[in-house]
Protein backbone atom coordinates (compact mmCIF):
# COMPACT_ATOMS: atom_id res chain seq x y z
CA UNK A 1 0.00 0.00 0.00
CA UNK A 2 2.85 2.02 -1.06
CA UNK A 3 2.11 6.00 -2.22
CA UNK A 4 0.25 8.68 -1.27
CA UNK A 5 -3.36 9.56 -0.70
CA UNK A 6 -2.73 12.00 -3.43
CA UNK A 7 -1.57 8.75 -5.71
CA UNK A 8 -4.62 6.42 -4.59
CA UNK A 9 -7.03 9.31 -4.85
CA UNK A 10 -5.96 10.08 -8.28
CA UNK A 11 -6.11 6.61 -9.40
CA UNK A 12 -9.80 6.25 -8.25
CA UNK A 13 -10.71 9.92 -10.20
CA UNK A 14 -8.94 8.39 -13.54
CA UNK A 15 -11.30 5.10 -13.04
CA UNK A 16 -9.95 2.47 -10.68
CA UNK A 17 -12.36 2.31 -8.23
CA UNK A 18 -10.31 -0.80 -6.92
CA UNK A 19 -7.99 1.72 -5.56
CA UNK A 20 -10.01 3.35 -3.07
CA UNK A 21 -9.96 -0.31 -1.51
CA UNK A 22 -6.55 1.08 -0.78
CA UNK A 23 -7.88 4.12 1.02
CA UNK A 24 -10.40 2.52 3.06
CA UNK A 25 -7.79 0.28 4.65
CA UNK A 26 -5.23 2.77 5.45
CA UNK A 27 -8.31 4.74 7.16
CA UNK A 28 -10.71 2.73 8.18
CA UNK A 29 -8.70 2.16 11.82
CA UNK A 30 -8.63 5.58 12.59
CA UNK A 31 -11.92 6.62 11.18
CA UNK A 32 -13.36 3.81 13.50
CA UNK A 33 -11.66 4.88 16.49
CA UNK A 34 -12.40 8.78 16.15
CA UNK A 35 -16.16 7.68 15.71
CA UNK A 36 -15.59 4.91 18.96
CA UNK A 37 -14.25 8.16 20.89
CA UNK A 38 -16.87 10.35 19.88
CA UNK A 39 -19.94 8.27 20.34
CA UNK A 40 -19.15 5.95 22.67
CA UNK A 41 -20.98 2.96 20.88
CA UNK A 42 -18.66 0.47 18.72
CA UNK A 43 -22.13 -0.35 16.68
CA UNK A 44 -22.45 3.30 15.87
CA UNK A 45 -18.73 3.93 15.46
CA UNK A 46 -18.70 0.67 13.12
CA UNK A 47 -22.09 1.88 10.81
CA UNK A 48 -20.49 5.35 11.00
CA UNK A 49 -17.23 4.12 9.63
CA UNK A 50 -18.75 2.39 6.68
CA UNK A 51 -21.31 4.89 5.63
CA UNK A 52 -18.52 7.50 5.90
CA UNK A 53 -16.45 5.48 3.40
CA UNK A 54 -19.31 4.77 0.90
CA UNK A 55 -19.87 8.87 1.30
CA UNK A 56 -16.35 9.51 0.56
CA UNK A 57 -16.11 7.47 -2.95
CA UNK A 58 -19.24 9.08 -3.80
CA UNK A 59 -18.26 12.42 -3.09
CA UNK A 60 -14.24 12.06 -4.18
CA UNK A 61 -14.47 14.55 -7.13
CA UNK A 62 -15.76 17.06 -4.78
CA UNK A 63 -12.40 16.94 -3.00
CA UNK A 64 -10.41 19.92 -3.51
CA UNK A 65 -6.79 18.69 -2.15
CA UNK A 66 -5.91 15.12 -2.54
CA UNK A 67 -3.54 15.25 0.52
CA UNK A 68 -6.26 16.25 3.09
CA UNK A 69 -8.37 12.76 2.33
CA UNK A 70 -7.78 12.08 5.98
CA UNK A 71 -8.96 15.08 7.34
CA UNK A 72 -11.90 15.41 4.80
CA UNK A 73 -13.05 11.78 5.57
CA UNK A 74 -12.92 12.36 9.16
CA UNK A 75 -14.85 15.68 8.60
CA UNK A 76 -17.35 13.42 6.69
CA UNK A 77 -17.91 11.21 9.25
CA UNK A 78 -18.10 14.04 11.94
CA UNK A 79 -20.89 15.62 10.28
CA UNK A 80 -22.43 11.87 10.49
CA UNK A 81 -21.97 11.57 14.31
CA UNK A 82 -23.50 15.07 14.87
CA UNK A 83 -26.79 13.89 12.43
CA UNK A 84 -27.05 10.57 14.49
CA UNK A 85 -26.47 12.33 17.74
CA UNK A 86 -29.30 15.26 16.72
CA UNK A 87 -31.69 12.54 15.31
CA UNK A 88 -31.04 10.26 18.84
CA UNK A 89 -32.08 13.22 21.21
CA UNK A 90 -35.61 14.13 19.27
CA UNK A 91 -36.24 10.28 19.91
CA UNK A 92 -35.03 10.41 23.66
CA UNK A 93 -37.53 13.63 23.70
CA UNK A 94 -40.47 12.30 21.84
CA UNK A 95 -39.93 9.17 24.01
CA UNK A 96 -39.75 11.16 27.19
CA UNK A 97 -43.38 13.15 25.91
CA UNK A 98 -44.73 9.45 25.91
CA UNK A 99 -43.45 8.70 29.31
CA UNK A 100 -44.77 11.64 30.91
CA UNK A 101 -47.83 11.18 29.01
CA UNK A 102 -48.47 7.88 30.63
CA UNK A 103 -48.07 8.79 34.10
CA UNK A 104 -44.26 7.34 34.27
CA UNK A 105 -41.78 9.73 35.98
CA UNK A 106 -38.75 10.22 33.30
CA UNK A 107 -36.33 11.77 35.65
CA UNK A 108 -36.63 8.37 37.82
CA UNK A 109 -35.60 6.45 34.55
CA UNK A 110 -32.85 8.85 33.52
CA UNK A 111 -31.06 8.88 37.16
CA UNK A 112 -31.36 4.96 36.94
CA UNK A 113 -29.46 5.07 34.07
CA UNK A 114 -26.86 7.05 35.18
CA UNK A 115 -26.54 4.85 38.00
CA UNK A 116 -26.39 1.75 36.03
CA UNK A 117 -23.39 3.27 34.12
CA UNK A 118 -21.36 3.93 37.07
CA UNK A 119 -21.77 0.66 38.92
CA UNK A 120 -20.27 -0.42 35.66
CA UNK A 121 -16.71 1.95 36.62
CA UNK A 122 -13.79 0.22 38.25
CA UNK A 123 -14.45 0.61 41.86
CA UNK A 124 -10.77 -0.73 42.85
CA UNK A 125 -8.06 1.44 42.40
CA UNK A 126 -5.55 -1.20 41.71
CA UNK A 127 -8.00 -2.68 38.92
CA UNK A 128 -7.93 0.88 37.18
CA UNK A 129 -4.26 0.29 36.04
CA UNK A 130 -5.30 -2.10 33.86
CA UNK A 131 -5.36 -1.22 30.31
CA UNK A 132 -8.60 -2.46 29.41
CA UNK A 133 -10.41 -0.73 31.82
CA UNK A 134 -8.05 2.25 31.86
CA UNK A 135 -9.39 2.58 27.86
CA UNK A 136 -13.02 2.30 29.31
CA UNK A 137 -12.69 4.84 32.05
CA UNK A 138 -11.61 7.40 29.67
CA UNK A 139 -14.12 6.95 27.36
CA UNK A 140 -16.73 7.29 30.06
CA UNK A 141 -15.07 10.53 31.20
CA UNK A 142 -14.76 11.93 27.27
CA UNK A 143 -18.53 11.12 26.89
CA UNK A 144 -19.25 13.56 29.99
CA UNK A 145 -17.31 16.40 28.24
CA UNK A 146 -19.36 19.11 25.88
CA UNK A 147 -19.46 17.94 22.27
CA UNK A 148 -17.58 20.41 21.49
CA UNK A 149 -14.54 20.05 23.91
CA UNK A 150 -14.84 16.45 23.61
CA UNK A 151 -14.80 16.37 19.52
CA UNK A 152 -11.44 19.04 19.67
CA UNK A 153 -9.84 16.35 22.27
CA UNK A 154 -10.23 13.13 20.44
CA UNK A 155 -9.17 14.70 16.66
CA UNK A 156 -6.07 16.33 18.61
CA UNK A 157 -4.91 13.89 21.37
CA UNK A 158 -6.19 10.39 19.07
CA UNK A 159 -5.89 10.98 15.77
CA UNK A 160 -3.30 13.70 16.12
CA UNK A 161 -4.68 16.76 14.10
CA UNK A 162 -3.31 20.32 14.69
CA UNK A 163 -5.10 22.87 15.78
CA UNK A 164 -5.57 24.72 12.46
CA UNK A 165 -6.54 21.23 10.59
CA UNK A 166 -9.02 21.16 12.96
CA UNK A 167 -9.87 24.35 13.19
CA UNK A 168 -10.03 23.85 9.11
CA UNK A 169 -12.34 20.69 9.87
CA UNK A 170 -14.85 22.41 12.22
CA UNK A 171 -15.14 25.61 10.45
CA UNK A 172 -13.70 27.54 13.48
CA UNK A 173 -10.88 30.19 14.56
CA UNK A 174 -7.30 27.90 15.93
CA UNK A 175 -8.07 30.14 19.00
CA UNK A 176 -11.26 28.24 19.93
CA UNK A 177 -9.87 24.91 19.32
CA UNK A 178 -6.96 25.49 21.17
CA UNK A 179 -9.57 26.79 24.28
CA UNK A 180 -12.21 23.71 23.78
CA UNK A 181 -8.90 21.60 23.98
CA UNK A 182 -7.73 23.49 27.34
CA UNK A 183 -11.25 23.55 28.69
CA UNK A 184 -11.55 19.58 28.11
CA UNK A 185 -8.35 18.78 29.62
CA UNK A 186 -9.43 20.73 32.58
CA UNK A 187 -12.74 19.01 32.70
CA UNK A 188 -11.19 15.45 31.94
CA UNK A 189 -8.91 15.98 34.98
CA UNK A 190 -11.83 17.35 37.24
CA UNK A 191 -13.77 13.83 35.65
CA UNK A 192 -11.67 11.54 36.51
CA UNK A 193 -10.09 13.24 39.80
CA UNK A 194 -7.31 14.97 41.30
CA UNK A 195 -5.14 12.18 42.38
CA UNK A 196 -2.63 9.68 40.93
CA UNK A 197 -4.52 8.17 38.46
CA UNK A 198 -6.25 11.71 36.75
CA UNK A 199 -2.94 13.01 36.36
CA UNK A 200 -1.77 9.92 34.86
CA UNK A 201 -4.95 9.31 32.44
CA UNK A 202 -5.18 13.27 31.80
CA UNK A 203 -1.34 14.28 31.42
CA UNK A 204 -0.65 18.65 30.63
Amino acid sequence: MEGSDRVWVGRVLAGDPGAFDVLAHRWQKPLYNFAYRYTGQAEEAEDVCQEALTRAFAQLPQLKDPDRFGSWLTTIAFRMCQDRGRRRRRQVEISTEELAESGVDPTTLALAGDCDRLVQMPADPAAQVETTEIGELLRWALQKLPEEQRVALVLREYQGYTATEIGEMLSVPVPTVRSRIFYGLKSLRRILGRGPMGQELVSP
